[in-house]
């Protein structure tokens, strides 16, 4: 139920960008079958001039019609039999039911993409020369007659991926389909297809309509053994072509009933392949061959999907691209109750432990900087380090001494410098507390309230969706501004910081502090 209500934030965008699925016809100019369709390819294109010609004349009723359409509702999309995530290097399959083989020279690693006019950089397979793809292996069924089992209640797969090349048909996700099998693959016009059966009878969805252009698409292609029919959906609307069918309509019991293997001993019944197809007549690779393949997601399924799960699927991919990927958490949380081995412990469970530095000491719940060289140290971390793009919380709990008063430019807390990427907070020239940050030089001081020896807290926001910082004093907005770069490969210091070159800490800051949280996300200050 929460899947289908974080669906809606989605919804409006995604209407607003559905391929709109007509013509009947747009087949591809090579048949399965290798033999060359001229007639029908004729036919196809008198078909779809037909079918434009009556979308001009109903122009009006269809906006009344869309003006009075209730709105889509999401469903609940059931759980995928196997789910493959590209990450670390390598594909693996999150429900444990496959295992996979590395063939030829596919890169896993992160890549620029861009899907539903959102661009990001997102792990991915990325395929550039023909012959290096993906095998993967249904580790549970040891028969072709158990695949076949599977098989009975029917298959779905769900893709996203973009496909650049124009020169080949690209296997997207292929289950042998030369051997009676079946797969997804890429057109040489991005218009995708889903095929069951064999050379001797293929049962077929091509779809009608491709993605964006230069745009992930996603696909989902479906087989219902009961129905006895296929279908395929392009960014969540169907686009199903059937006429290019041998035998549409056609039941395909017993889709991998031998056990055959290929040349180099692969089982073809319970194997499939991501960025090529199988054959077992040949060495491991049969044909469409990737050659400029980005695949971000594969999904196999025990079922045939339906339409409104098809939808709802290409929403939650939207939902699932367009998040952070990242859990929403405190990523630092340091205890001032006690000193272990010269480090003060991060409660937060994110491993960011401060080490005492010179002669601080942790009394009364506060860490008390009294002289030159007294501070803290957090060692660089992923979860430190933020872009414009970031959502971020920095509370710090705070007071100044006399010292301090008297001091040019003392630094309380500083990650970096400003050549380097970083964030702080110091006194300026003019005895006013100070935020300071960006990915480079110039400064961008700001001052959110008058230096004294009170305790005090600040507490800065930053929401990287809408584009905003905000600096808090005691509980009250005194900043608002454009969210920025906050990125830096230095570590945190406290009670000093400020970098000058490869130089230790200077600027220092004298009295203490008793809070220091980070967020990785915009916390609501009341």
């Amino acid at each position: 139920m929460k899947k289908i209500i974080a669906l809606f934030a989605v919804l409006v965008v995604a209407v607003m960008v559905f391929v709109a699925c007509g013509g009947n016809g747009d087949t591809p100019t090579t048949t399965p079958n290798g033999t060359t369709a001229a007639s029908t390819t004729t036919q196809a294109s008198t078909t779809s001039t037909t079918k434009t010609t009556q979308t001009t004349q109903t122009t009006t009723a269809t906006t009344q019609a869309t003006t009075t359409q209730k709105p889509f509702v999401p469903v609940d999309v059931p759980d995928a039999y196997v789910d493959v995530n590209f990450a670390n290097g390598a594909a693996k399959d999150a429900k444990g039911n496959a295992t996979f083989q590395v063939i030829g020279t596919p890169v896993v690693g992160k890549t620029s993409v861009t899907f539903n006019g959102v661009t990001k950089e997102i792990d991915a397979l990325k395929i550039s020369e023909a012959g290096s793809f993906i095998v993967g292996t249904l580790t549970k069924f040891d028969t072709a007659e158990k695949m076949d089992a599977f098989l009975a209640a029917g298959v779905s797969i769900e893709a996203l991926y973009i496909n650049k090349t124009t020169a080949n048909i690209a296997g997207i996700v292929c289950m042998t389909e030369s051997n009676r099998g079946w797969g997804l693959a890429d057109q040489t016009n991005h218009k995708p297809y889903f095929i069951t059966g064999s050379g001797a009878g293929y049962n077929a969805a091509y779809a009608t309509a491709a993605g964006a252009e230069g745009e992930l698409v996603h696909v989902v292609a479906t087989y219902n053994p009961t129905a006895k029919v296929h279908a395929i959906y392009v960014n969540g609307e169907d686009c199903s072509d059937l006429t290019n069918s041998k035998y549409p309509g056609s039941n395909i019991s017993g889709v991998v009933a031998t056990n055959t293997t290929s040349k180099d001993g692969i089982a073809m019944f319970n194997t499939f392949a991501m960025g090529a197809d199988l054959s077992p007549s040949t060495s491991k690779a049969g044909d469409f061959l990737a050659t400029d393949l980005v695949l971000v997601d594969a999904k196999i399924y025990a079922s045939a999907l339906t339409a409104d799960e098809a939808k709802s699927a290409y929403l939650e991919a939207i939902a699932a691209f367009n998040s952070d990927a990242k859990e929403e958490k405190l990523v630092l949380d340091l205890d001032f109750s006690a000193v272990t081995d010269g480090k003060i412990a991060d409660k937060s469970g994110s491993g960011n432990n401060a080490t005492i530095k010179g002669n601080a000491t942790v009394e009364g719940g506060k860490v008390v900087f009294a002289a030159d060289g007294d501070g803290l140290t957090i060692a660089d971390n992923d979860t430190l380090d933020f872009t414009a793009k970031d959502s971020f919380t920095i509370k710090i709990t705070f007071q100044a001494s006399e010292t301090t008063l008297s001091k040019s430019w003392p630094c309380l807390i500083s990650k970096g410098s400003g050549n380097n990427g970083w964030w702080g907070v110091w006194m300026n020239g003019s005895k006013q507390f100070v935020w300071g940050g960006d990915l480079k030089a110039p400064n961008t001081n700001t001052p959110f309230v008058a230096g004294d020896t009170a305790e005090h807290t600040v507490t800065v926001v930053q929401d990287g969706t809408a584009g905003t910082l905000k600096i808090y004093c005691d509980g009250t907005l005194a900043i608002e501004a454009a969210a920025i770069n906050y990125a830096s490969d230095r570590e945190i210091n406290i009670g000093g910081g400020t970098y000058s070159g490869a130089n230790l800490l200077n600027q220092q800051w004298y009295g203490s502090v008793s809070l220091l949280q980070i967020y990785n996300y915009a916390v609501e200050v009341k």
